[in-house]
């Protein structure tokens, strides 16, 4: 029976903490669950199979597929990641903090003594209230007097009536003996006077004395009796000595932290605890060999402050690392806009030198198709006899001279595609996929504009709009926001802990046995402590000093966060430097290269007369041969020179406006950065850096 009582008490806790079970499971599954989410896999690169793509479908293909700035939007997610867990540390916490403990622990001679002195007390007193019993007993039988033995109770004593007590603690007191010898006394002398007045007078005497003295001494046999029959029972109820010390915590703490940014932290506050203490094997009450200590039920209602007095008492440097976070935050979106930026620039050059290339195979098929016209009017004048039959060889061999040079620049071609290509980010299976322009190579329109530009505006322009550079000074701000709170926690630390409660308890005894019954686990007692009553409120105030002798770690984050930030102002004044002399070398170079348009186009004009008039000089035998092929050799190179002009044009002017910051506009989202249609032409640099577009890199405010 106690067996099947043991395993029906282990089921009602199985039971009663089958719910933290569930939830430490859940959150363990949980856990796992988040380290088996697996990132999901970046796609390879998509092969594009088209004929021909505009400069704008290749730039937003350039922003959907380039590496770079993948990679950049990667950094950015990072750095989101970086910030939301530096801003983590203000989160409010719901803090829930289950303990259960069992501790069992040997008895030894000092724990063992006050169960020893109790049952030696019993033992002490049974024993002696059964002799007192035994003695009064005998002398209830034999009538020779009144028995005192020896008692430590001085209220065990005999009332004879008039004022005569007979003490049965010492049975040699006066009194005890005075009282003996009347009885005896009485008793002969009423022996020696039968018959006689005097013995009559005695008889009386004597049967008075009996008739009180014998019940009242029968009343005390029997409770002396039930004393030592009690006495015993209740020895036998202790039970043998206890052996091991069982003590019984159940603690539940429930806590809602609410950090603030100056360092301090509120926590409203909810806890119970029960507690049982007894020995092992025991009931709970003293008389059956328990310490008489149940089960007690606590509830606690209470709120707790904690304030930093000195060392992180402040948002200068409690806060420190979220707004640093948040800079580098920036820093990665200004990165993006860079990363996109540089990337436009890469796939624009590449689809100018691609377009000049295509340009190049146009003039040098002409030339071919020129020459072989030239070939075939040298033939009908040899037919003639105008001209020697020998002056063939001299036209075959320009003829094959410039199938060659187009031969070279349709691999050129190739070449430049391939190059488009990997600029955008795509992948080539099949030189056929690669595509081809549609976009012409700009003009020089509107370059006087850029004469009338202050260097020193142009540079100003660029430094502040320039994507690169923001990043860099987001990086510095928060290398100094660093460098400020670490200098601030050069202090010690001192803090200040306050927590004021208020306590219900509750102690549950059974009226007709006093023994509880409940463990650690009742949930009416918790409730029963919750409605009180209360008592507080309870106050807790405290201080914790902490003072390092030699500091080094403050002092050695400090000296870190001097060099970081440092270093990050030297990287933005060099980048600034550079930007200002790539500004002032790309504009003059632009400048020159426009001019070099201009004196080249006036070229090929003069060339394209020329070569106009010269084929009827050619057929009316005014011009040789040789100035013929000299003649549409060098209008070709005229106009070779004129595109690679405005190749060298366009690169420059392109580049010119990524140095400005002026290429592609921007405008940063939440989710970081939306770009605009590229802006590869054109001399307006006053336009801000962060203008909304039609989204060229896919659906609007991906990062």
């Amino acid at each position: 029976m106690r067996r099947l009582t043991a395993r029906r008490t282990r089921g009602r806790r199985a039971l009663r903490l089958s719910p933290l079970i569930l939830s430490l499971l859940l959150v363990s599954s949980g856990a796992r669950a988040a380290e088996s989410r697996i990132a999901p896999a970046v796609p390879p690169a998509p092969e594009l199979k088209i004929d021909r793509i505009s400069l704008n479908d290749a730039v937003r293909l350039t922003l959907q597929n380039s590496p770079a700035v993948q990679q950049a939007r990667q950094s950015v997610a990072l750095n989101r990641g970086r910030y939301q867990q530096a801003s983590g540390q203000f989160d409010s916490i719901l803090a829930f903090t289950p303990s259960y403990s069992h501790q069992m622990a040997y008895l030894i001679s000092t724990g063992l003594k006050p169960e020893i002195q109790r049952r030696d007390a019993l033992y002490t007193l049974g024993t002696a209230f059964a002799q007192i019993a035994a003695d009064l007993q005998k002398d209830r039988r034999d009538m020779t007097g009144i028995v005192t033995t020896t008692c430590l109770n001085p209220y065990l004593s005999i009332d004879l009536g008039g004022g005569s007590l007979v003490c049965l603690t010492n049975p040699s007191s006066p009194q005890g003996l005075q009282i003996r010898n009347f009885n005896d006394i009485l008793f002969t002398a009423t022996s020696a006077n039968t018959g006689s007045p005097l013995g009559n007078q005695l008889t009386a005497v004597s049967g008075r004395y009996l008739g009180f003295y014998q019940p009242l001494l029968t009343s005390f046999v029997d409770g002396a009796q039930m004393v030592a029959d009690r006495s015993f029972q209740a020895l036998a109820n202790l039970g043998p000595l206890p052996s091991v010390d069982v003590i019984e915590t159940l603690n539940v703490d429930l806590r809602y932290l609410i950090p603030f940014r100056n360092g301090w932290s509120l926590q409203p506050l909810v806890s119970f605890q029960g507690i049982k203490d007894n020995y092992e094997g025991k009931s709970d009450i003293t008389s059956r060999g328990g310490k008489g200590v149940y089960p007690s039920y606590q509830a606690i209602f209470g709120l707790a402050l904690v304030a930093p007095l000195s060392k992180n008492s402040s948002a200068t440097a409690v806060d420190a690392a979220e707004r640093a976070a948040r800079r580098n935050l920036e820093a990665a979106i200004e990165a993006l806009a860079q990363a996109g930026s540089q990337a436009v620039r890469d796939t624009v050059l590449a689809y100018w030198d691609l377009a000049a290339a295509e340009e190049r195979v146009k003039l040098l098929e002409r030339s071919a198709r020129n020459q072989r016209q030239i070939g075939e009017l040298s033939e009908s004048l040899v037919k003639a006899d105008e001209i020697p039959a020998s002056e063939m060889n001299r036209i075959r061999a320009r003829t094959a001279d410039a199938d060659g040079q187009v031969a070279q620049a349709k691999q050129a071609v190739t070449s430049a595609r391939i190059t488009l290509a990997l600029s955008m980010g795509l992948s080539v299976a099949d030189l056929d996929n690669a595509p081809l322009t549609t976009d012409p190579l700009p003009e020089t329109e509107g370059v006087s504009t850029l004469a009338t530009l202050a260097a020193p505006d142009l540079t100003e322009t660029a430094v502040k709009r320039r994507s690169d550079v923001k990043a860099s000074r987001e990086r510095e701000t928060a290398a100094s926001i660093l460098e400020k709170a670490a200098r601030f926690n050069l202090r010690p630390q001192i803090d200040l802990t306050l927590q004021a409660d208020y306590r219900g308890f509750y102690e549950y005894t059974d009226p007709v046995s006093g023994n509880l019954g409940h463990d650690t686990f009742w949930m009416q007692g918790y409730w029963n402590a919750m409605k009180g009553p209360w008592t507080g409120p309870s106050i807790l105030a405290g201080l914790r000093f902490s003072f390092p002798l030699k500091n080094n770690v403050a002092r050695g984050q400090l000296v870190q966060a001097e060099a970081l930030r440092t270093e990050a102002e030297i990287q933005t004044r060099d980048l600034e430097r550079t930007v200002r002399i790539r500004t002032v070398e790309t504009a003059n170079s632009t400048r020159k290269a426009a001019q070099e348009v201009t004196v080249r186009r006036e070229s090929t004009v003069k060339n394209e007369e020329t070569v106009r008039s010269s084929y009827e000089q050619y057929k009316a035998g005014e011009m040789s041969l040789v100035d013929a092929i000299l003649t549409e050799r060098n209008w070709t190179n005229s106009l070779l020179d004129l595109v690679a002009a405005r190749r060298v044009f366009a690169s420059s002017l392109t580049q010119l406006r990524y140095e400005t910051g002026s290429l592609l506009p921007y405008q940063k989202t939440d989710s970081g950065v939306s770009f605009g249609d590229p802006q590869p032409r054109g001399f307006d640099f006053s336009a801000p850096g962060e203008a909304p577009g039609r989204g060229a890199q896919g659906p609007r405010g991906a990062p």
